[in-house]
């Protein structure tokens, strides 16, 4: 981002904007700004990543993005908040994935017993035909 502004003031320029854009709703505007404020060294970078995470946890419902932006962010700056913050995503991202495993196995039980993709129900299959 080139505005002619000393750095200090641009990333709080660039902070401020995008806080703002999250503020009245726009928030592809606000995760635009977020965005800019990580491709940077910049005072507002690990704060930027923590917005981000927190849209892609609350409004994406995509906890993998939450938990890389999270990640990124404690690489700037630990704090225990977002040791929290990655504590429950890696917890929810388990639960899931458990979740996921489930109907998978549950969905092999239910069906003809054989795995898809087995040869063997295919070949059963093209017999009875």
């Amino acid at each position: 981002v080139d505005l002619g502004l000393p750095d200090a003031l641009l990333f709080k320029t660039l902070w401020d904007l995008a806080a703002i854009e999250k503020r009245l709703g726009r928030l592809e505007a606000a995760r635009a700004g977020f965005t800019e404020l990580t491709a940077s060294r910049n005072p507002y970078r690990a704060r930027a990543y923590e917005e981000l995470a927190k849209d892609y946890e609350h409004r994406e419902h995509d906890y993998a993005a939450a938990l890389e932006m999270t990640r990124r962010a404690l690489e700037l700056e630990d704090t225990p908040g977002m040791r929290r913050r990655e504590e429950r995503l890696r917890g929810r991202l388990e639960k899931l994935s458990a979740r996921q495993a489930k109907k998978l196995g549950d969905g092999r039980r239910r069906g003809s017993g054989t795995p898809a993709g087995d040869d063997a129900g295919a070949e059963t299959a093209q017999r009875s035909i």
